[in-house]
């Protein structure tokens, strides 16, 4: 369930009201801090030249805090002399800024944010912090004033910040047992379950309740509201009766201050119904039926001003007690809690997103009992589940961090969409499902990757986030407009197969949707994940293992590794290829391990490969074809060749002839990247304009990021991809070289474009990909960033520019990734490491081919092509290893 139908609780962040903050130091040799005004009670001595923050100023006493001792207490200014270190100038001045706070915090609450009010907002916090310091009490204040625009803005990745800043000032002046720092941990509390962080969710409630508890009691309403969190994201992680237990710990302290009727006392009691729900529904019906009697309960309607309109409240408690009470054999009954879910649907729709929940239970339950067969009432529920999940996942997602978005997305719904596919493929043989689920497929993969295209940087755009949350739904017609003719749009996803087994038990399996121009579409099952998976892994192992003897004898070598050809099309390509009809170009949209399969090595009945017959495209989703139209690019084609990489760090690799390199600091030169230059040079002239040639020295990394737009960009150097330890991988495949020193040490789970780049001028004398500076390593986030969004081609003929991590429904995020992010239209990259010189023959001769035909597609097919017929008449056989690592996402014509 989504966190919004847990209940209707909806908590106000009332920030701490400005405090005087006012910086002093004791000059007094017998200073001290007392409990009281006047008080005698000594509670501690306070140094000579102690610097203390005032929190209280009563007559000319301070109460003040000791920010290094956490001592809190009353000193006298006059007796101790208590200098102030904020100039008067200074303290004029951050009392005209101060003034302004009123005004910041309303922002949001009577309308949407606006990027001028968070940036004003941001600025004014950024002021004071100039003027107190990093650690003082105003700082504090404004950082957590800043930190509620910003989460009004649903600015994620901002308010984390502001409100980790706050959390590090309180515990630095206040301590871990201050009601300040408490508040810091519950703020972070709920800004980590909006962002379904729910471990960090638990450590921060936990933290918030260890300080409250203590300071004011269990059961105080303070404590309470740190209880809601962590109950929420033990809800959300199906821990169903550790979640009960929080809400019930929540449930008494707000019937312990507010009673029971107190509209939040009643919502905590409707979310320990819906944990009731999964464990006991004979309970939850006991629990529901005790909150209708409390909403209609003379006292409840007081605290509802006496209104005798039945509440949304009310409403969803009933439907939910008729739900659960349900008889679906009263046909009766069933037509009245139907007619009821659709009359509260148009008078209530600000619990339309409940109710449809309740809409799906029933259907299910009816289905389940054999007393609904119209397959097509399920499947409208199934749709309208799925268009609703697609709008809260694109309005959540923008400002969760990097990281944590493909994690967020496949728990977040994941099981909602892995139901309603699996309802799809389960009526595979009716037209109108197909239709309907291959459009689930088009609008849910990819969102990842065009958040953060879209971002750019600017997770604060609100202009941007508008734009990626209202992106209209594509229908799978809008789809078959942009199809080429005699083509095919092929959609592949995994998905799980029993979702009523533990998940221990569940298998997981790929099914393929195939739509035609006519929109005629088929699902085809293509079995369990990881069977499939073996087959690609063992295939990609094999061309690399084979690729050194194919050089000597490419016949025998070819014989090797046919049967691992054989397997893979037998298992993924047939079953597809089976229903194309009469096509001549295949646009795939893969999924995890497949985006690594040489699908233009698969074999046809005739037993040539399916780049013979059929051009090959892939794309991240159906989404990318109805592009709209790009600006024209600004400026002309770009060549980066022959890099001066520098001495290496340590000893040269032994493996040089290959465009890649075992560990970072120790690339050799390329011998045939400059020959590979001018052959490209020479072909792209004739159809576009001249293209400037960065090579040696000038290949320099500053020149690549002051690119604007040129409309080719050729990347003629060094791949690499690191995994998670920082060592050269082939995605998961096998890794090859030691433990670098730089990249070893970096965590790359949470940076997974630092895992990929390119080599340039001085790349091996780098201290740390990291750093994102100008070092000759070119790294994903510096090309991501990169002004590429009137680029119609980059060429990336380097190793591994095709590889990266594998995540569900977003891709392989690489280097791939990185060029379409910067905005470039089409993509070439490579599946593995590549020889130098077989490089340029596939390399020119696309180019000679474009020149000719305009057509990216169409250009890489020929060129492939032609290299299987050189290889044929000369050796007898054609090896993938050396044509098929390339392929091409996205389209272009010039």
């Amino acid at each position: 369930m989504n966190i919004k139908a847990l209940s209707f609780i909806i908590f106000i962040v009332i920030l701490p009201a400005t405090v005087s903050g006012q910086r002093f130091v004791v000059t007094s040799d017998n200073a001290q801090f007392v409990d009281a005004i006047n008080g005698t009670n000594v509670i501690s001595a306070v140094p000579r030249n102690t610097q203390i923050y005032g929190l209280e100023r009563k007559d000319r006493w301070v109460k003040a805090v000791d920010p290094k001792t956490k001592t809190v207490g009353w000193i006298s200014r006059d007796s101790h002399l208590a200098l102030n270190l904020v100039s008067d100038e200074k303290k004029a001045q951050a009392d005209l800024i101060v003034k302004k706070e009123r005004k910041i915090e309303k922002y949001g609450i009577d309308s949407p944010v606006t990027k001028k009010q968070l940036q004003d907002s941001l600025q004014w916090a950024k002021e004071l912090r100039d003027i107190y310091g990093e650690l003082h009490p105003v700082t504090l204040a404004s950082c957590q004033t800043a930190a509620g625009v910003s989460e009004r803005a649903n600015a994620h990745s901002t308010t984390e910040f502001l409100y980790q800043k706050s959390l590090e000032i309180s515990l630095n002046l206040y301590g871990n047992k201050s009601k300040r720092t408490a508040y810091c941990y519950k703020a972070l509390a709920y800004q980590y379950l909006e962002q379904r962080e729910l471990a960090k969710t638990a450590k921060n409630a936990k933290q918030a309740i260890m300080i409250y508890g203590p300071l004011f009691g269990y059961e105080d309403p303070r404590a309470a509201e740190c209880w809601i969190p962590l109950a929420h994201s033990m809800y959300i992680s199906g821990e169903y009766a550790d979640a009960l237990g929080f809400y019930s710990n929540a449930e008494a302290a707000y019937t312990k201050s507010y009673g029971k009727f107190d509209l939040k006392t009643i919502e905590v009691v409707n979310c320990m119904a819906s944990c009731q729900k999964e464990l006991d529904p004979e309970k939850a019906i006991e629990i529901y039926s005790d909150l209708l009697a409390r909403l209609e309960n003379k006292e409840c309607q007081k605290v509802n001003k006496g209104s005798k309109k039945l509440t949304p409240q009310t409403i969803l408690t009933i439907l939910n007690l008729m739900t659960l009470q349900l008889d679906t054999d009263d046909k009766q009954e069933v037509e009245d809690l139907t007619k009821r879910l659709a009359e509260s649907k148009l008078n209530h729709p600000s619990i339309g997103i409940y109710l449809e929940g309740l809409e799906k239970e029933l259907v299910l339950r009816l289905k389940e009992g054999g007393k609904i067969e119209n397959w097509e009432t399920i499947l409208k529920l199934y749709d309208a589940d799925i268009k609703t999940l697609r709008k809260e996942l694109r309005e959540a997602i923008w400002n969760i961090a990097p990281d944590q978005q493909n994690q967020y997305l496949s728990f977040n719904g994941g099981l909602q969409f892995f139901e309603a596919l699996k309802f799809a493929i389960d009526n595979k043989d009716n037209q109108q499902s197909c239709k309907t689920s291959i459009q689930w497929l088009i609008n849910g993969k990819g969102i990842v990757r065009e958040a953060q295209a879209m971002q750019a940087g600017a997770v604060t755009d609100l202009d941007k986030r508008t734009q990626f949350v209202s992106r209209p739904y594509v229908d799978l017609d809008d789809v078959i407009k942009v199809l080429p003719e005699k083509s095919v749009y092929v959609d592949i996803v995994r998905y799980i197969d029993d979702m009523s087994k533990d998940e221990a038990d569940q298998i997981e399996k790929y099914a393929a949707w195939i739509s035609d121009k006519k929109g005629k579409t088929t699902i085809v099952e293509l079995g369990p994940l990881k069977e499939i998976d073996k087959v690609v892994i063992a295939l990609k192992a094999g061309i690399i293992k084979t690729a050194t003897k194919a050089t000597t004898d490419e016949m025998s070598a070819f014989m090797e590794v046919k049967p691992l050809l054989q397997a893979a099309t037998d298992k993924i390509w047939e079953p597809i290829r089976s229903k194309f009809g009469d096509v001549n170009t295949v646009i795939l949209s893969p999924d995890q391990t497949l985006w690594l399969l040489p699908w233009s090595a698969m074999l046809n009945p005739d037993g040539k490969y399916a780049i013979e017959k059929y051009q090959i495209q892939l794309e991240l989703s159906g989404r990318d074809l109805i592009r709209k139209s790009k600006g024209q690019p600004a400026s002309g084609p770009v060549l980066f060749a022959d890099p001066d990489f520098g001495p290496p760090a340590e000893e040269p690799q032994s493996d040089s002839d290959q465009r890649s390199g075992l560990r970072l600091g120790a690339f050799a030169q390329l011998k045939y990247s400059a020959k590979e230059a001018g052959l490209i040079n020479k072909w792209i002239k004739q159809f576009a304009k001249l293209p400037r040639i960065y090579a040696g020295k000038d290949a320099v990394e500053s020149r690549f990021k002051s690119l604007h737009s040129p409309s080719i960009l050729v990347m003629s150097t060094h791949g690499y991809y690191l995994d998670d330890n920082g060592k050269i991988s082939l995605a998961g495949i096998e890794q090859r070289g030691a433990r670098t020193s730089i990249a070893g040490k970096l965590e790359l789970t949470k940076a997974p474009l630092l895992k990929c780049g390119l080599l340039l001028t001085n790349g091996n004398r780098h201290t740390s990909i990291a750093d994102l500076k100008n070092d000759g390593v070119l790294t994903g986030p510096e090309i991501a960033q990169t002004d590429l969004k009137y680029s119609k081609l980059a060429v990336l003929s380097a190793c591994q520019t095709g590889v990266g991590t594998l995540e569900p429904t977003a891709g392989v995020i690489g280097m791939r990734s990185a060029f379409h992010a910067a905005g470039v239209q089409c993509v070439v990259t490579t599946l593995w490491p590549i020889a130098d010189e077989q490089t340029v023959d596939v390399t020119s001769s696309f180019f000679r081919t474009l020149a000719a035909s305009k057509d990216v597609r169409r250009s890489l097919q020929l060129s492939q092509k032609e290299q299987i017929e050189k290889r044929r008449q000369r050796n007898g056989a054609a090896h993938p290893y050396f044509w098929a690592a390339f392929n091409v996402s996205g389209d272009a014509k010039f």
